[in-house]
């Protein structure tokens, strides 16, 4: 009776210590998701905070960065040691809220969502011109994991760039950031209405204006064609003159071409007008107007805006500054064409009152 007793009580000891056990891991496991839930907050809080700092950095000191990005663009021609360092630091800060971002993923202080929001960043970051030229001099400064992101970024397009990230695993075949592609395309888009309804950038229409261009800023405009070409902007009239190749894509001479045409329209003076768009003085754009003097029509051969500037309401404004300008030059009609895929384009004019009038259609014979 007194060994069984004994028996008894050891049991209920031995189950009140287990009960014990399995509290105190849940107490664990409660205060462990508590702390990381805190932390997750918290790390989210501090990126966001200096991704600010950062942009607001670069708002202030834009004009310079836009200098540089051309000057890289255009070969690193005659690049100044100030400019030189100026990119370097630049490069250097971002970097280090990248590897940070990077660094957190991995460990899962930052949601997954919120590291799938900043891949579009990091990978138009390591495509910036003239970012290549110094990477292989600093990226020892940088943990393995923002070296492996980086060069991901450098080598492949932002979608496979996306896959490439969403597919990496560890040792262990567990995924390192936890993050799938699916998420990151459901996020991306959730990023991008946001942007689209409530965060869209608008510019003080004041500062734009409209002059008409000069043959010395010819490079300029080059740049601002090459950067902001596409293949939805192709439509007839870069196959008809040999701008695009007929499977509407851009010839391989087309900056060749594009510099002799910007020539020859600054030679038939009444022909035709080259205009720059100004915003603060700091040419962001042109346009190439066409004139027919026997019908009064005009032709936008080209209109092109850095895309850094688009959707703020600057292209509005130089519209109706371009406007004005060929009204003053007698002109009672404006004509032009747009690739059929350029459906943000076409929406644009249609807002500014421009009507379709007609369609191109095209047939290959071999």
């Amino acid at each position: 009776m007194f060994g069984s007793l004994m028996d008894f009580i050891n049991e209920i000891d031995s189950h009140a210590v287990s009960i014990a056990a399995i509290i105190a891991l849940i107490s664990f496991l409660f205060s462990s998701y508590r702390q990381r839930k805190i932390e997750k907050s918290s790390m989210y809080q501090e990126l966001e905070l200096a991704s600010i700092n950062l942009i607001k950095w670069e708002t202030e000191n834009r004009k310079i960065l836009i200098r540089v990005r051309e000057q890289y663009t255009n070969g690193c021609q005659n690049i100044s040691p100030e400019d030189e360092e100026f990119i370097k630091a630049k490069y250097f800060s971002t970097l280090n809220l990248f590897e940070l971002c990077i660094s957190s993923a991995k460990r899962r202080t930052l949601p997954k969502n919120v590291f799938g929001s900043w891949l579009p960043w990091i990978h138009e970051f390591a495509n910036d011109p003239g970012f290549r030229e110094h990477w292989s001099e600093i990226e020892t400064n940088y943990v393995p994991e923002c070296r492996e992101i980086i060069a991901t970024a450098i080598k492949n397009s932002e979608e496979d760039f996306i896959k490439k990230i969403c597919s990496i695993r560890n040792i262990f075949l567990q995924k390192k950031y936890g993050l799938k592609v699916k998420d990151w395309i459901k996020n991306k888009s959730k990023c991008e209405a946001k942007n689209c309804n409530n965060e869209k950038i608008i510019f003080d229409c004041a500062n734009v204006e409209v002059k008409v261009g000069k043959a010395q800023n010819i490079e300029k405009y080059l740049t601002i064609f090459n950067e902001s070409k596409h293949d939805n902007y192709i439509s007839h009239g870069e196959v008809y003159y040999g701008r695009a190749t007929h499977d509407m894509k851009w010839a391989n001479d087309i900056i060749i071409q594009m510099k002799q045409e910007f020539k020859d329209y600054f030679k038939d003076e009444g022909k035709s007008s080259v205009l720059e768009i100004l915003y603060l003085n700091e040419i962001i754009g042109f346009t190439i107007i066409e004139y027919n003097r026997k019908t009064n029509v005009a032709v936008l051969s080209d209109i092109m805006i850095k895309k850094e500037f688009q959707g703020g309401g600057i292209g509005t404004e130089a519209l109706r500054k371009i406007e004005k300008f060929i009204q003053n030059e007698k002109i009672d009609m404006i004509l032009l064409e747009s690739g059929i895929n350029n459906k943000k384009v076409h929406s644009f004019f249609t807002k500014n009152g421009y009507m379709e009038l007609s369609k191109e259609f095209s047939k290959r014979l071999n």
